[in-house]
């Protein structure tokens, strides 16, 4: 998911506005260094686990993934651990969407003239509650021995090589009061780049697995909503162009039950496809149809395992695609990404009135030389019967003659 260069420089110019917890002026005491951890009085323990430049996604506050705008931006993505290494349960609360009273970042102050620099925290509008599917953006209680990672965004440090960066959290966040903790962070190193995956390879999140079985032209055959009594002879119908078929398998691998919910006939589905970085058409079936194959929404027990299809329009030439599911639709947080490849073919159009055919209703080769075979093997055990009988009444003859040439014997 992206954000705009122009946006982020509003969200900075705001967030340059609000406290800095200590950032000006000289701290009351130095910060620890890299790797280190805190306890406060309450017992929750607090660690950076990793600092790392990177392009995360987003998604709003019912788990969909939200593209804010479309060009690309990197921001510092700063992990924050909370152990509770005491004997009773804590509160954990982010402030994510605060103008106040949140983790800050700055350089450590000049030696000869106590100036440094704050690097402003990327925050967004809490109506739209947009985040990282890692952020913690509700308050969260933590049980004795148990603990919890979140995220924090910042702009990209810029510092020289002799400067340090400071990261200030403020105890609120626990229940420790105003007390703010000082920690030495090394500068951001650079995230690997965020893992897609092809054709046939499985993608999990949360112990749901999607996997893109094929991608193909054709002229996409439909059937109706409501299931016929007997199964139809035909095909119901067919879409008037070819489209392109985005075929999937869905497996539920973890020991909760999953809620599918593909949309297929809604406005928005929360998937999407591009080729060469354009957005490319979803193609709906409205009315009293679906596509052939199509799931409907469905609830995936554990073990569960499923097959779908989504339709786009079919592009003009061969294609690279980038094909996102958001986690939302299948009841897990974070993006399902796909690198495909769309091969351009030329379709001959479905018979639309096989009725018509004359040979319709007439057997296939292959049911009219099993009907000659079975006639065959008919014949043959008609046959059969006839020599078996023949056979008997030629062994009874043979009998009854020899039982009257025995009977004249015993008469002489």
């Amino acid at each position: 998911m992206k954000i705009s260069a122009k946006w982020m420089v509003a969200l900075l110019a705001g967030s340059m506005a609000f406290g800095v917890m200590g950032c000006k002026g000289e701290p009351p005491e130095p910060p620890k260094d890299p790797g280190v951890v805190e306890v406060t009085a309450n017992g929750a323990e607090i660690s950076v686990v990793s600092f790392e430049i990177a392009t995360p996604d987003f998604i709003n506050a019912t788990g969909e993934a939200s593209r804010p705008v479309a060009e690309q931006a990197e921001v510092a993505v700063l992990r924050l651990k909370i152990k509770n290494t005491s004997d009773k349960v804590l509160t954990y609360g982010s402030k994510h969407f605060h103008d106040s009273k949140r983790l800050q970042l700055c350089t450590d102050p000049n030696p000869d003239n106590g100036e440094r620099t704050d690097f402003a925290a990327i925050k967004f509008d809490e109506a739209t509650s947009i985040h990282t599917p890692n952020q913690l953006i509700k308050r969260v209680e933590i049980k004795p021995g148990d603990s919890v990672t979140d995220e924090y965004l910042f702009e990209v440090p810029v510092v020289s090589d002799d400067q340090k960066l400071v990261l200030l959290v403020p105890g609120d966040i626990v229940g420790a009061g105003e007390k703010v903790f000082r920690f030495y962070v090394e500068k951001p190193s650079k995230a690997k780049p965020t893992q897609t995956y092809r054709v046939n390879e499985i993608a999990s999140i949360d112990g749901v697995d999607v996997k893109v079985t094929r991608v193909v032209k054709e002229y996409a055959e439909l059937a109706p909503k409501t299931e016929p009594k007997l199964p139809l002879k035909y095909a119901y119908a067919y879409t008037d162009k070819p489209v392109m078929a985005v075929y999937l398998e869905i497996t539920n691998t973890s020991n909760e039950a999953r809620f599918y919910m593909p949309s297929h006939n809604a406005a928005k589905a929360g998937i999407s496809m591009r080729a060469a970085n354009l957005a490319v058409k979803r193609i709906q079936i409205n009315g009293e149809m679906l596509g052939k194959g199509q799931s409907r929404n469905i609830t995936l027990n554990p073990g569960d395992s499923i097959k779908d299809v989504y339709y786009y329009e079919a592009p003009a030439n061969d294609t690279p695609l980038e094909f996102e599911l958001s986690g939302h639709i299948l009841g897990v947080r974070g993006v399902y990404r796909f690198d495909l490849d769309y091969k351009e073919i030329t379709l001959t159009p479905p018979d639309l009135e096989p009725y018509k055919n004359p040979d319709a209703n007439k057997p296939a080769e292959g049911d009219a030389a099993a009907a000659e075979g079975d006639a065959a093997a008919a014949e043959g055990d008609a046959a059969a019967a006839e020599g078996d009988a023949a056979a008997e009444g030629d062994a009874a003859a043979e009998g009854d003659a020899a039982a009257a040439e025995g009977d004249a014997a015993a008469a002489e």
